[in-house]
């Protein structure tokens, strides 16, 4: 047995079945795009069942069937203890009665089945002994869970699949006798499994019994799927009383065998021109030049006329010579421009004149203000010189016997203190509160598992790692709180696609 791989590589049903005939005990995961579904056995029967699919909530089935209100749900939520799930805290509260919670259980259970069912991907993973934290309390028998499963089902088309329209015969199995009586099954079900005989088909039980013809054929295939029926030849395979397949195939013989391929009659395509044509064919194998369409195709008149030139049968005529009028005025334009050359010179001439002398009597000046200048300084006396003579200085007379006074010692001149800079407080963090506690949301064993679990709970999700079963899984928390306080009171922040899976606030693990 397979305990962990993809939804679509197993039968579901038939899987559910083994499990409880080797009495399992556990849990069996479901997941598909973060929607996570598990179903918890004990002793081969169904013990609970949980979801963070809104859908499958019990809360959701109770509102969905009127034994509750939302300021209930409310209520409950906000009074829910720790470790209690949201059904029996809405017990507790005396909103519904333990029968009510029980069957929301069933129809959970039941429900979750039929979605994990109908789901084409996804993956699954069987773990023993691994249960809810907190039991219900009540058991499930699987058998009967899976007969409601089947008989409740409202899709017609795979039961007509299963039993061929119809014409499936079957028969009863060894272990139908002491198996049925356990199934509880009501007057009609015993009605239609008395006529099972290994010969009569489907349809004919349902039509000697009177019942529904889908209702009957549900019960059968959900006997087929217990293992309590067999499936035996159909009638149609026994007998092919029509011949439509030796029919169909001597019509097809002789169509292909004929020796003669069907003739298509098409329709004559119409002309179409390509955009690029090369140059035209010889005037004599083309139509006549007015019935051709004037297209130009961007060509300028000069290279229509080259071209239709070059296609013609008589040799080219020699190159014309150059045009005149060309000549005629390049010629005028050389004469015109002539004269004003001529003019501009002499005039550039006659104007460099007064500049030059302009610039040879500014020369001149310059040289004999310089001239002057120089002779008036050599011809200047000299300055005397004033001598300044030094002064003596007389010191006075000391009186005999009188001893000479000291003169104070000249205190220093006390040196400046330069101000001390003040150090600026450094501004010191409150104390943190060491974290001792978390929120405990899951334990997962795929890598897969643990990754969209941090996708959905954000930076506050970390895992440590641990062996379970000889396999290496993952606790995943969420967060980290000083006290236990506040660990249980931040549960309600975790995210809602984390939070169904019922947090709990635990010490953080000693690596």
């Amino acid at each position: 047995m397979s305990f962990e791989g993809e939804i679509g590589e197993i039968d579901l049903i038939q899987r559910f079945v083994e499990l409880g005939r080797e009495r399992f005990t556990g849990a069996i995961r479901f997941e598909q795009d973060g929607i996570i579904k598990i179903v918890y056995f004990k002793g081969g029967d169904i013990l609970s069942a949980s979801t963070n699919d809104r859908a499958d909530a019990v809360d959701e089935i109770l509102l969905r069937a009127g034994k509750v209100e939302k300021e209930h749900v409310k209520q409950a939520l906000a009074r829910r203890k720790e470790n209690e799930t949201l059904g029996d805290a809405l017990l507790n509260l005396g909103f519904i009665t333990r029968k009510e919670l029980t069957w929301g259980r069933r129809i959970q259970a039941i429900g979750i089945l039929r979605s994990v069912r109908g789901w084409e991907k996804g993956a699954y993973a069987i773990v023993a002994d691994y249960l809810p934290k907190r039991e219900e309390g009540t058991l499930f028998p699987l058998q009967q869970t899976l007969i409601e499963l089947f008989v409740t089902d409202q899709d017609r088309t795979p039961y007509e699949r299963a039993l061929q329209g119809g014409s499936a015969v079957l028969e009863k199995t060894p272990e139908f006798d002491e198996a049925f009586p356990r199934l509880g099954l009501n007057e009609d079900a015993s009605q239609i499994v008395s006529q099972i005989d290994g010969k009569r088909t489907a349809a004919e039980i349902a039509a000697i019994t009177a019942k529904d013809v889908f209702n009957t054929y549900k019960l059968l295939e959900a006997l087929r799927a217990l293992g309590l029926l067999r499936r035996l030849d159909s009638k149609a395979e026994v007998k092919d009383e029509l011949a439509f397949a030796s029919v169909g195939v001597a019509d097809a013989a002789d169509a292909w065998s004929s020796g003669k391929m069907p003739v298509f009659q098409l329709e004559p395509e119409p002309p179409v021109q390509p955009a690029m044509e090369s140059a035209p064919a010889p005037a004599a194998a083309s139509p006549s030049g007015s019935m051709l369409p004037d297209v130009h195709w961007g060509f300028d008149d000069a290279q229509i006329e080259a071209a239709s030139k070059a296609a013609s049968a008589s040799p080219p005529p020699p190159p014309p010579p150059p045009p005149a009028p060309k000549a005629s005025r390049m010629t005028q334009t050389q004469t015109r421009r002539t004269p004003p050359t001529f003019a501009r010179v002499e005039s550039k001439k006659k104007r460099q004149v007064p500049v030059f002398l302009f610039v040879v009597l500014l020369i001149a000046g310059a040289v004999g203000f310089g001239v002057w200048y120089y002779m008036k300084q050599l011809n200047a006396e000299p300055q005397p010189i004033p001598v300044v003579r030094p002064v003596k200085k007389t010191e006075p007379r000391v009186a005999a016997g009188a001893p000479p006074t000291a003169e104070p010692a000249r205190a220093p001149a006390p040196t400046p203190i330069a101000p001390v800079p003040q150090a600026v407080p450094v501004p010191v963090p409150p104390p943190v509160a060491v974290a001792k506690f978390t929120l405990q949301i899951e334990l997962v064993c795929q890598r897969a598992s643990l990754d969209k679990a941090r996708a959905m709970g954000g930076e506050r999700i970390w895992s440590a790692p641990i062996s379970y079963r000889n396999q290496q899984c993952y606790r995943v928390f969420w967060g980290r709180f000083a006290t236990k306080a506040d660990a249980e009171g931040a549960i309600n922040e975790v995210p809602a696609g984390l939070r169904t899976s019922k947090p709990v606030a635990v010490t953080i693990p000693t690596p």
